[in-house]
């Protein structure tokens, strides 16, 4: 068999083919993951000026003699801009999503998904990805494999109602004997009174002059704490207004801007998510709320975690949820009563891209990254 990886075509035999390729991974029992069936995004469409793009890719297998176009895998790169200590700017950087190959559910095309990853780094050699379901799962370890440093991105959850989460958390329930435990700690209320323990609060940072309030955009504002902000950090992606816009639009109801400012000029925020999840796969049903994103010089993290668990406690929420890889946010949320979990968030790193950040050891921590990067805050 001879493969060719390209550009998605803009043919109609080209769709008809991608959606084929979704079939058969669904029979197979691929049904978590499907290919874009279209040559290209209508939700981060490139053009001139675009903050963010992406770019979809096909592995096509060679037809044979009167064979028709079929598809065997493909994956999207997406650009955006990501500041970097060592150039002290600006560069675009590639994210690879969503890399699929038909060897899922058929041994015969095994050797796609190597062929995928390889195209992939050779288009785009600063390459990251992020997400990945954890550092054991099939692709972080094949990245593994070719060279790319792998870190996870550390999870904090702040519980606000106990009942609720001892009730419907599914993440504590993966063994039989720990049901009825929940249910026992639930109804007698010592579960209520293990997170007041746990959760024990540092005193709230003593800065005259702030307030938080909830705003309908970025505009006017986001590109103030960008500029004072992204110096701070050893890799940050670019977080102007104009970007965040794009991200997390004016005319979506269910984002949330939380603003800090200081004697009435911006100093951080946090775009927040407060939804009722049914049948969540870690936490069941129940009103979760997430710190997807954020922003501020690492002195000023603290006042932007107690801004947003505030904003999330008024508006219901059961638990709050958050990645942040930078050493300053996760000291905040520790300082917020926030307990660590096992994090299922990779950051990858690719190889050409290790050589911009080298010594890891040092620019990994002070990187900024979170749900806001890659994929971006789905599941939540």
């Amino acid at each position: 068999m001879a493969f060719r990886i390209e550009r998605f075509p803009d043919t109609d035999e080209a769709r008809a083919a991608a959606r084929c390729f979704n079939e058969r991974l669904r029979q197979g029992g691929m049904t978590e993951f499907e290919l874009m069936e279209s040559s290209f995004s209508s939700f981060r469409p490139e053009g001139p000026g675009r903050p963010i793009w992406q770019q979809y890719f096909l592995a096509l297998e060679e037809p044979g003699e009167g064979g028709g176009l079929e598809v065997r895998g493909g994956y999207i790169l997406q650009y955006q801009g990501y500041r970097r200590s060592d150039l002290g700017a600006c560069a675009t950087h590639g994210w690879l999503k969503l890399p699929l190959s038909e060897g899922v559910v058929k041994k015969q095309y095994a050797a796609v998904g190597m062929l995928i990853l390889r195209d992939a780094m050779k288009r785009e050699p600063l390459l990251c990805a992020l997400g990945m379901g954890g550092i054991q799962r099939p692709l972080p370890r094949l990245l593994a494999g070719l060279g790319w440093h792998l870190v996870e991105v550390p999870f904090h959850f702040y519980v606000l109602h106990p009942f609720a989460f001892l009730r419907n958390a599914r993440v504590l329930r993966q063994r039989r004997a720990m049901t009825p435990a929940c249910e026992v700690a639930a109804w007698t209320g010592l579960g209520w009174l293990a997170f007041k323990i746990l959760q024990i609060r540092l005193p709230k940072p003593r800065q005259p002059h702030i307030e938080a309030t909830c705003e309908p955009s970025f505009a006017g504002w986001a590109d103030e704490v960008w500029e004072h902000s992204a110096p701070h950090y050893s890799f940050c992606g670019q977080r102007t207004a104009a970007l965040l816009d794009t991200l997390y639009p004016p005319d979506e109801p269910r984002w949330i801007r939380c603003v800090v400012r200081r004697k009435g000029r911006p100093v951080g925020w946090a775009l927040l998510l407060c939804s009722d999840v049914r049948n969540h796969k870690q936490f069941g049903s129940m009103r979760l709320g997430s710190i997807a994103d954020c922003l501020s010089a690492p002195a000023d993290a603290e006042l932007v975690v107690r801004a947003a668990q505030a904003e999330l406690c008024r508006r219901g929420a059961d638990i709050i949820v958050t990645n942040q890889m930078h050493e300053a946010w996760n000291k905040a949320l520790k300082g917020g009563g926030f307990l660590s979990g096992p994090s299922n968030f990779v950051w990858a790193i690719s190889p050409s891209l290790k050589k911009h950040l080298d010594p890891l050891s040092q620019t990994v921590p002070d990187a900024h990254i979170n749900r806001g990067d890659g994929d971006g805050p789905i599941n939540l």
